[in-house]
């Protein structure tokens, strides 16, 4: 008496496990990794591009309170108030030119009261 049927026994197979394609997963991988790199870059460039709008807009504000500052004090001949606008911006070399200025006129020597000599500013300082 057989107690296993040869059918049962022929017909029985062993599972198929299909192993992962390595390349095509790494592939993969590579992929995803260049877009997550793409991304920050882009991220990047779009930070760097509004941080160059917002220095922009507050050039614009800073050189729009110093055309108002030269406008209010009758135009160009009060150089203090425009270094002091100049001053007062929050653009690094808006600011260094002002102090630059603001220095410079108050250093400068009296002007003489006397005709212009050859060591004397004369009228050239008076109008300065």
């Amino acid at each position: 008496m057989a107690l296993v049927d040869p059918n049962i026994a022929m017909s029985f197979r062993m599972p198929e496990i299909k192993a992962p394609n390595a390349l095509a997963q790494y592939a993969q991988l590579a992929q995803v990794k260049n877009m997550q790199r793409d991304e920050q870059l882009n991220q990047l460039r779009m930070d760097e591009m509004q941080m160059k709008i917002a220095n922009l807009r507050r050039d614009e504000v800073d050189l729009e309170n110093i055309r108002q500052a030269i406008q209010k004090n009758g135009g160009p001949s009060d150089t203090v108030e425009i270094a002091k606008a100049y001053a007062g911006s929050s653009n690094p070399q808006n600011r260094q030119l002002g102090l630059t200025m603001l220095q410079k006129i108050l250093n400068r020597p009296a002007p003489s009261t006397s005709a212009a000599s050859s060591r004397s500013f004369g009228s050239v300082m008076k109008n300065w």
